[in-house]
């Protein structure tokens, strides 16, 4: 082990806390905002970091040769135990790409909403661009179906693809956000064997 860090204190939890009562839940019971996403390593001209995203909405880029040191943090979203940078964000190389869920099942989580995507600058964290998504669910299949992105999106020079709770794959233009066009998964389809 070469260096650790600790971004947020007193979150330990498990699934036996959402299940009421389960004796192997800690004392501190969550809020469950841990990092549940990959973390990316970049390399710039003369910094080294390691992009972290976290449940509470938060992004730090850390300092590789500086043991881990906060070079920024930006939050970007409400969080929640299935919100903020739920499991995962992508670079280009220039461009920090970062999904929020801010998806709330169980109507717990109180504060303002930012589900969509945000396109953060790898040295400083200020945001370059942010696409909301708007909530275009069917009353009948909330509220598992959500404007939420959960997913890691993918990142090439020009585009990033991203996909949210609603089923609404997007394909976005990287330099500002314009979505190019978007594909509605959440729909009946005919399979090989002709069933739907």
């Amino acid at each position: 082990l070469i260096w650790r860090q600790q971004l947020l204190a007193g979150d330990a939890w498990n699934m036996a806390c959402f299940i009421g009562g389960g004796a192997n839940c800690p004392e501190e019971d969550g809020p469950d905002l841990d990092i549940g996403a990959a973390t990316i390593v970049w390399q710039g001209d003369d910094s080294n970091l390691l992009f972290v995203g976290q449940k509470s909405g938060d992004v730090y880029g850390l300092e590789l040769d500086q043991k881990g040191r906060v070079r920024w943090n930006r939050k970007i979203g409400r969080g929640g135990f299935a919100g903020g940078i739920h499991w995962g964000m992508a670079t280009n190389g220039s461009t920090l790409f970062a999904p929020i869920a801010d998806t709330d099942f169980l109507g717990l989580s109180k504060g303002d909403v930012f589900p969509g995507l945000h396109a953060l600058d790898p040295l400083t964290g200020e945001t370059l661009w942010y696409n909301r998504a708007h909530d275009s669910c069917p009353e009948d299949a909330k509220p598992a179906c959500d404007p939420g992105m959960s997913a890691a999106p993918t990142a090439t020079r020009d585009l990033v693809f991203a996909g949210g709770f609603d089923g609404l794959l997007r394909a976005y233009d990287s330099d500002n956000g314009e979505i190019l066009w978007q594909f509605n998964t959440f729909d009946a389809f005919v399979a090989v064997n002709g069933d739907k």
